[in-house]
């Protein structure tokens, strides 16, 4: 039995909902780069050093990014519910997804710098969210494909922000629905199911004040329909939008 607002759904690496979304945010950013006329790679870093790492530093590796430097893209899922972040993410906005961004640099400049290449981080929180750097590499890349496309830089802008965000609320209600229960007496749901071969602890039992510290910000109930709010807004499944307004018992 898991929490009922279905965090650790988000988060959970078992099943493959997580790395399904990943590949999807992945797949849209390389398209965009090569609508946009660029040269792109995926997957790519693997046994171009020295000591053969397997390890990928690019998801999307793009060339001629910066003064002819190539740029490899690292895309993340974070959550700023995450028990290392929550309590800063809950009075900064952007805390999470800044966290990640430095420990994708801690793990990957020493290998991008002995490939040539640019670590670039884009990181975004698991409610739509996005890091610093992966704002700034997609406006750069709005700008090359408004010249391409002859469109207005925000109108390319809004529709990459739009592709990848839909796909991501539509990615998060698919990790719902993988541990959605049945409904019990009264319409009812209890708590989200983990699949059993996840052998991880509820976010609950991870984070005991968890409820206590949302209740304190006075952001409880609001926090909580914004997520279902975001959920319709956003055209994700709707009986997943239905099953979070319903009372846990």
């Amino acid at each position: 039995m898991l929490d009922p607002l279905g965090h650790h759904a988000t988060t959970c690496k078992r099943g493959g909902d997580v790395v399904f979304r990943h590949n999807k945010l992945r797949d849209i950013l390389a398209e965009t780069c090569r609508r946009a006329h660029l040269s792109v790679q995926v997957e790519a870093g693997c046994n171009l050093t020295p000591d053969h790492s397997h390890s990928r530093p690019a998801d999307v590796l793009i060339s001629n990014w910066v003064l002819g430097k190539t740029a490899a893209c690292d895309i993340s899922v974070t959550s700023p519910l995450n028990s290392n972040i929550m309590s800063e993410a809950g009075v900064t906005a952007g805390a999470a997804a800044q966290a990640t961004e430095l420990r994708k640099h801690e793990a990957n400049d020493v290998k991008c710098s002995e490939l040539g290449w640019l670590c670039i981080p884009l990181v975004v929180e698991s409610y739509g969210a996005w890091g610093k750097e992966a704002m700034e590499s997609f406006s750069s890349l709005a700008s090359r494909l408004a010249i391409t496309s002859s469109r207005p830089k925000s109108a390319v802008l809004s529709e990459l922000y739009g592709r990848l965000n839909l796909n991501l609320v539509r990615a998060n209600s698919n990790c719902f629905k993988t541990g959605l229960p049945e409904a019990g007496p009264n319409n009812q749901r209890q708590q989200l199911h983990c699949p059993s071969y996840c052998y991880g602890q509820s976010l609950n039992e991870l984070v005991p004040d968890m409820k206590e510290f949302w209740q304190t910000k006075g952001l409880d109930e609001q926090w909580r329909m914004a997520v279902v709010m975001a959920f319709t807004l956003l055209s994700a499944q709707p009986y997943v939008a239905q099953w979070l307004t319903c009372t846990p018992q």
